[in-house]
């Protein structure tokens, strides 16, 4: 006849609470944590609109010629980069902001590293609007006056 006792006096079985107190005790929200979270949504959007751009604005037709997007493409993209460039700004003051509680060396070396990242992808968007959106349309390159044209 089975014995329902444990015979390992050393083992304990956790039972749900015991796991859910364990699971709440062992969570230590941190502000790094989440403005980590909101960054990787941003460079998901942040990618997101690469590709679509790449799709929209670098393709070419049947003939290999550049593909001209129409007025309303163009207005979303621009808006597009608008909006970017704008979260992108908050998510890189919120780290300044965040930044200032770091007590470790590690943790300011990866707050500059992210500041950098951060830095380096909205310069990549002001070109893109300095590119695409011009101010002054008769001073774009030659090449960029086939694509808005005259």
């Amino acid at each position: 006849m089975a014995s329902s006792l444990k015979t390992d006096l050393f083992t304990q079985e956790e039972t749900k609470w015991e796991k859910f107190h364990r699971t709440v005790r062992d969570f230590h929200p941190s502000p790094v944590d989440g403005w980590r979270w909101l960054y990787g949504k941003w460079k998901t959007n942040y990618q997101s609109f690469r590709d679509l751009e790449k799709k929209s604005l670098y393709s070419v037709d049947e003939a290999g010629k550049a593909s001209k997007a129409d007025d309303g493409e163009m207005q979303a993209h621009r808006e597009s980069i608008s909006y970017l460039i704008w979260s992108g700004e908050m998510l890189s003051h919120q780290l300044d902001q965040i930044s200032t509680v770091f007590d470790s060396k590690e943790e300011k070396e990866e707050a500059h590293t992210m500041k950098i990242a951060i830095g380096t992808l909205l310069e990549s968007l002001r070109e893109s609007m300095e590119i695409w959106h011009p101010a002054n349309k008769t001073e774009c390159p030659d090449t960029l006056k086939n694509i808005f044209g005259d």
